[in-house]
Order: C-alpha cells, then structure tokens, then sequence
C-alpha cells in the first residue's frame, strides 16, 4: 500500500496536484482514494444562511467548482475565496456554481462570507463528514495542538473548536474539484501543504473542456 501512496505522491508533484490514475483499495479497510473521473459523491449540507444545498441539484444547472477549505481563520484560504469571488464573472462564464465547504457552523460561515463579501454558495460541513467521504481529512499532530491553539485564539479570539462546534483537530485537506453536470470529476487538486491552492487557470481550462 505504501509503494501505491508513493507513486501518487510523485505525480501530483509533477502534475501540481491533480490526481492522474485512480489506484484501487487493497483491501475493503482501505479508503478509496478520489480521482478524476470518478462520480463525485453526492451531499446535502447547509450554507451560510442555514438553508440546505444539494450538490446533485446544483449539477442540473451546470457544472460546479466544490472547493474545501480549512476555515475563515486561515489567512491563505481567505486570499483563495476572495480570489474566486473577484473572478466570479468568469465562473459564469461557463454557467458554473461555486461552492465553497468548511468545517465551521453556519454563522461562521456567514462571517467568513461576509468578510470577504462572498456572492456564491459557502457552505457548513460539521464534523467534516463530506471531506471524509471525498478523502480529504487531515490531523493536526498532537504535538502542534499547543501552539496552535495559541496562534489561533491570539489571531480571532477564538478556538478551532468555536468555529467548528465540535471539539476535534481533523482539518480538511484544502482541494478544489471541477464537476461536470453526468456528476463526473473532471478536475481534482489537492495537496496537505495547505499553502498550495489550485490554479484559476486550471480551473478554467478544465471548465471549457466540459463545453467542448
């Protein structure tokens, strides 16, 4: 299994994340891992406003960009939302819906999507039960939890646990997937060094594949 991670580590160090094969389990223990041209699995999960949003129902009316990331605490993935939101014109270019997903409840959400004057769908995944199913969980080592515990509640005033609702150092993975309207994954990137972000123009190119 370990010679499996290996090679995927290398290719999405050569292909800047972007998952490019898709690796079966070893055994019926082990997570599949998610891959461009899988279906992308389906979810319910509430935005900003407490109002659920069904990824299926948003696929009727075009493809989406589903980006997870960590929280409004973290200053990198508030320069990525603000990026998406500053470049909004061209998602709808492609007729896309952007969604963004985090751990944090709902009214955390709502500041997030406040702060960065975000007009697209920002949405409250407690527990980080739909980055799980999509593989994207990630731990803060025990070691780390004093330090950064302190960093945090010196930035916000706030524990991880105030924003998230739930006492738990599993972060996600930040990832950003293109999904076409079949619900295929037409373009995946992820990576666990959280100050790596997928590319707009990668994103924008795997949109116009889905037109041609």
């Amino acid at each position: 299994m370990r010679a499996i991670y290996l090679v995927i580590f290398i290719l999405a160090f050569m292909f800047g994340g972007k998952a490019l094969a898709c690796p079966m389990a070893e055994s019926g223990n082990d997570p599949k891992i998610m891959c461009v041209g899988d279906y992308a699995p389906d979810f319910v999960l509430p935005n900003a406003y407490n109002e659920p949003r069904k990824l299926s129902k948003l696929l009727e009316h075009g493809p989406v960009v589903l980006s997870f990331y960590r929280g409004g605490w973290c200053p990198i993935c508030n320069e990525q939302l603000y990026e998406y939101q500053q470049n909004l014109d061209k998602f709808k270019k492609y007729n896309a819906s952007l969604v963004a997903v985090s751990p944090e409840k709902p009214e955390n959400a709502n500041d997030t999507a406040v702060r960065n004057s975000l007009k697209f769908e920002v949405l409250s995944d407690y527990g980080n039960n739909i980055a799980r199913m999509y593989d994207l969980i990630w731990v803060i080592p025990e070691e780390d939890h004093e330090g950064f515990n302190e960093w945090i509640k010196s930035e916000t005033n706030k524990s991880l646990a105030e924003f998230n609702g739930l006492e738990s150092y599993e972060l996600p993975i930040p990832a950003t997937f293109v999904i076409g309207r079949d619900g295929k994954i037409a373009y995946m990137f992820r990576d666990e060094d959280y100050k790596n972000r997928a590319p707009l123009e990668e994103i924008f190119k795997a949109l116009e594949g889905l037109e041609e």
